[in-house]
């Protein structure tokens, strides 16, 4: 199977701070074979939430109404291009009483650059057992200032704030100042930091749309808090990183263009990776998702002249 040519009509990039609505927009080639565009603007190489909601939209538009999705396991292959579209490969793996699968895998270039289990599952008629252990404390994000407001005096803040601002479609509040904050003052960083989340327009009215952007916003910022007790940030010249596996669990249902608590915990670093764990709370205290995301993370090494 191959790509179509790079410079199709209108499969080229779309700009950096596009709507979720329009990055989920993907075109259906047959049955099983979809494709997105990236946004070319923002970095070379696609960002993984990207491909994961895509990937998301691909597996859900081949399942029947009434099921939802429960469970994403992406594992991030090679890096994307963003100068090319994706194809979105669906393998039909199981549709049972209760359960259907699918596998994803998006393609450039003839070759899987990552690929996703999918597990959907048909809505109970009616409610089970239920319980929650994590409990969320943190402020209304209303009540928080906005970062740009809140960073002024710090000038490494307020540019890697505006950063995000500009090229994701995301508003944001921190309760407390997040890890890159917290290194840019000279001040120590704990292997945990939490932000309020919210589309900066609406994403969609279906369980789908919001599934597969609650699983691009998950991505964001998750593999940095692993970072703070190391004195190092994403980004920083001296610092390799990449997404080598991410898993998503949905639990209640949430629409992400409503302020949502990402709560993220860096909890184990060692053999040049890292792994982080996520909570995903509505503004009632509902868990609605767990993550947990697998990364490369290492100083770069000195190559001997």
């Amino acid at each position: 199977m191959s790509n179509p040519p790079a410079h199709t009509p209108g499969l080229l990039a779309f700009a950096a701070k596009a709507p979720l609505g329009e990055i989920f927009d993907l075109t259906r080639l047959d049955d099983s074979l979809f494709q997105g565009r990236s946004r070319g603007e923002v970095s070379t190489r696609t960002f993984g939430g990207e491909v994961l909601g895509q990937a998301i939209i691909a597996a859900g538009s081949t399942i029947p109404q009434g099921r939802d999705l429960h469970s994403a396991q992406a594992y991030y292959l090679l890096p994307g291009d963003t100068s090319l579209p994706v194809t979105y490969q669906v393998q039909r793996s199981r549709d049972g009483g209760s359960f259907t699968t699918r596998v994803v895998s998006a393609i450039q270039r003839d070759r899987p650059i990552f690929t996703v289990t999918c597990s959907f599952q048909r809505r109970p008629d009616s409610g089970g057992m239920t319980h929650q252990v994590p409990v969320m404390d943190a402020p209304d994000p209303e009540t928080l200032p906005d970062p740009l407001v809140a960073y002024a005096q710090d000038a490494a803040a307020v540019e890697w704030v505006r950063f995000l601002l500009d090229h994701q479609p995301v508003d944001l509040r921190f309760p407390e100042p997040p890890t890159r904050v917290r290194l840019a003052r000279g001040e120590p960083a704990g292997p945990r930091q939490r932000a309020w989340f919210r589309g900066h327009q609406p994403i969609g009215s279906t369980p789908l749309a919001h599934a597969a952007g609650l699983a691009y916003f998950s991505d964001l910022l998750l593999l940095s808090s692993a970072l703070g007790p190391h004195g190092r940030a994403l980004g920083d010249a001296d610092v390799q990183f990449a997404t080598i596996d991410h898993g998503i669990w949905y639990h209640a249902p949430l629409d992400p263009g409503e302020w949502f608590l990402y709560d993220m915990e860096g909890y184990w670093t060692g053999d040049d990776r890292a792994m982080c764990r996520g909570l995903i709370f509505d503004r009632h205290g509902t868990l609605c998702a767990s993550t947990l995301q697998e990364g490369l993370l290492r100083r770069k090494r000195e190559i001997p002249s």
